[in-house]
């Protein structure tokens, strides 16, 4: 089944070149596209994407209040937001995003992207991800926030996380590390557990922040 995908940006080129892009994957539909933030709310509600590709800033709406109106509603829908910038990368992540790219990322990476996010996966533009880790750990600082004492991952929870931050899905985590895909579900609870978050794009932004994991480690 095609993964239906919807391309929201103020930048009619824009649209075009990523629409020429996702043509060449026969697993992809673009259902629709919108000019601005109102328009996209409405399409997303009309075709219900499994994707959103989103640019953070567009007029009546930017990204991220298309995504907390939706918020709500119900739908099984995953945002990626777009940017040529690097500002409210903390916002969009710790909001519920499950990706963040910069407008120069090549097509094989923004394919890949898609696929990810549609997995249950997160995907963070590799060059983003010292800003974010120093951002998390900035906002902490101001926070006073100290994770003395909290439970350490296992040298297995640790493989199992990085593998989700790779973007491979359980039974994907299944065959690369030799468990079965009840036990690789059991490591995710427990890894929840001990970071103290409620899904995996949580988790391995927390990973990040601990410096666990890395994004394009494998």
């Amino acid at each position: 089944m095609a993964i239906k995908i919807l391309l929201a940006d103020d930048h009619m080129l824009i649209r075009q070149g990523i629409r020429k892009i996702l043509a060449e994957e026969d697993d992809f539909q673009v259902v629709a596209e919108a000019a601005d933030g109102q328009q996209a709310l409405q399409c997303i509600r009309q075709h219900r994407p499994d994707v959103v590709l989103i640019d953070m800033y567009m007029p009546r709406l930017n990204g991220l209040q298309v995504m907390q109106q939706l918020a709500g509603e119900g739908l099984a829908v995953r945002f990626v937001f777009l940017t040529v910038e690097e500002a409210d990368l903390l916002a969009v992540v710790e909001s519920g995003a499950a990706g963040y790219l910069l407008k120069d990322i090549e097509a094989g990476m923004l394919v890949q992207a898609i696929r990810c996010v549609h997995q249950g996966q997160s995907f963070i533009h590799p060059k983003l991800t010292g800003k974010l880790v120093a951002a998390l750990r900035d906002r902490d600082r101001k926070r006073g926030r100290l994770h003395d004492g909290i439970e350490r991952l296992s040298e297995r929870e640790v493989e199992v996380l990085q593998a989700v931050a790779d973007g491979l899905s359980n039974l994907q985590i299944a065959g690369k590390l030799y468990l079965s895909e009840k036990t690789v579900k059991n490591h995710l609870t427990n890894i929840f557990r001990k970071l103290e978050v409620e899904d995996r794009t949580q988790a391995v932004v927390e990973g990040i922040r601990r410096g666990l994991i890395r994004i394009g480690a494998g």
